[in-house]
């Protein structure tokens, strides 16, 4: 029997993967998907060791612009929040405040539902599999100052199309959505 639910939000620009990334996670495969237009559901059971089997309910929202105004509300109530970047594309990094800014005005800390703490939120960096080596257009340093910036303490290199680091990503998110609401 399930005793934990979480709501979860994924986010960042169109393209960057975020419906690749549900599909790899729920229903382990892959698959070119076309832009997402307002929100998308999943759901997912996975078992923890602290709390047992836990409900993600996942939240895919569309990363175009024009749809940015209309996805705040579809954040409140929720328990933590991936959000994304393509590794190979330094412009789909350069939108990341303006997510985080939806994020945070609408959960934790001073949200509608009277919060005291912000949500975790987890940075990925997609399409993993499209890197040669180390290299990567967005250096470290700004990738670490964006997480400074908005408090974000954990970064995964992910790849959907592998599946590499898929798993972990969503892991880190339960175990630090767990220590968040005890």
């Amino acid at each position: 029997m399930l005793q934990v639910k979480f709501k979860v939000v994924i986010c960042g620009e169109g393209g960057v993967g975020k419906t690749c990334l549900v599909l790899r996670f729920t229903e382990n495969r892959f698959m070119e998907t076309k832009s997402t237009i307002g929100v998308a559901f999943a759901i997912k059971d996975v078992q923890t060791k602290e709390q047992g089997a836990i409900r993600l309910q996942l939240w895919d929202f569309a990363g175009e612009e024009r749809f940015r105004t209309l996805l705040g509300p579809f954040c409140i109530g929720s328990s933590g929040a991936i959000l994304l970047y393509d590794l190979s594309s330094p412009e789909s990094f350069k939108d990341l405040d303006a997510w985080m800014e939806i994020v945070r005005a609408n959960t934790g800390e001073g949200d509608r539902l009277g919060r005291k703490q912000p949500i975790p939120v987890v940075l990925a960096g997609t399409k993993k599999d499209l890197c040669k080596g180390d290299a990567r257009p967005v250096e470290k340093g700004t990738i670490d100052a964006f997480m400074n910036k908005h408090g974000i303490t954990s970064y995964h290199e992910i790849s959907s199309k592998t599946g590499e680091n898929v798993e972990t990503v969503f892991a880190d998110l339960v175990s630090r959505m767990l220590s968040a609401s005890t």
